[in-house]
C-alpha cells in the first residue's frame, strides 16, 4: 500500500481562487487540484455582456 501525500493545496488558496475569479466578474464552474501541485479554475460559460461581441454562428453550432 502506497502512502497518501499530502496535499499542496490549503481550503484557503481554492477560496481565494474563487473569490479573485467572482471579483472579476465570472463564474467558477468547478476547480481541479492536480498531485503535480496545478490548479485548474474552469469558468462557467456565459454569454458577453456587449452583444456585438456575440457571434450568431454560435447560437447555430449549438
Amino acid at each position: 500500500m502506497t502512502k497518501a501525500r499530502r496535499s499542496t493545496f490549503k481550503q484557503i488558496d481554492v477560496t481565494r481562487a474563487i473569490r479573485g475569479v467572482r471579483a472579476a466578474g465570472g463564474e467558477v464552474e468547478r476547480v481541479e487540484l492536480l498531485s503535480d501541485g496545478r490548479m485548474i479554475v474552469q469558468l462557467a460559460h456565459s454569454r458577453s455582456t456587449n452583444p456585438s461581441l456575440d457571434n450568431e454562428w454560435d447560437e447555430v453550432l449549438q
